[in-house]
């Protein structure tokens, strides 16, 4: 048994509560569509790794533009890490070869309705950090209101996150739009 960590972590709600130094712009991995592997490497702005892996595929996640192409509640035009079709409920995990403060993202299922979308992170020892949970109502509006789960820790870094969703009548595909990152210690 892993002993506590002795950590306070913040939820944060909104993008700009997070106050990001880095991130991951899916838009980087592609054009609209473009069809990745379920494990990858992408790069942050400031060129730290991230493995990026989608456990439980049936297909590859894609990048994909939001809308008007995906009828979603992420902002118009907006590229997202989608978990791909036929259902498949992920989860999204990263793992950052440096660690990082704080993180987050508008995360959504694609299933319009009533969900529950969940942030995990963990530390360098696989040990709980953060745990995030916020309900969401996935839409079709396109107007950027995709629920933003986040956090920011300390003392302790955090090296994986997992993004998730639940949903009656699930499961369904997932999708996150940029992820941003604090790794700067607060």
């Amino acid at each position: 048994m892993t002993a506590p960590v002795l950590t306070t972590a913040i939820a944060i709600q909104e993008r700009a509560g997070l106050g990001a130094d880095d991130g991951v712009d899916w838009a980087d991995l592609g054009t609209p569509y473009t069809r990745l592997e379920s494990s990858f490497v992408a790069r942050s702005i400031a060129g730290m790794a991230v493995q990026v892996e989608v456990a439980g595929h049936k297909a590859p996640p894609l990048v994909l533009e939001s809308c008007p192409a995906n009828h979603t509640n992420f902002a118009l035009g907006e590229m997202v890490l989608f978990t791909g079709l036929e259902q498949n409920p992920g989860p999204i995990v990263l793992v950052f070869s440096e660690p990082v403060w704080g993180a987050g993202a508008q995360i959504q299922p694609d299933y319009p309705g009533a969900f529950t979308g969940g942030l995990e992170a963990f530390d360098a020892q696989d040990r709980p950090v953060a745990s995030v949970r916020r309900a969401g109502l996935s839409t079709t509006a396109c107007d950027g209101s995709a629920i933003f789960l986040g956090f920011r820790c300390g003392p302790v870094p955090v090296v994986r996150l997992v993004f998730a969703v639940e949903a009656a009548g699930g499961p369904y595909a997932l999708a996150i739009n940029r992820l941003d990152l604090r790794r700067a210690q607060a």
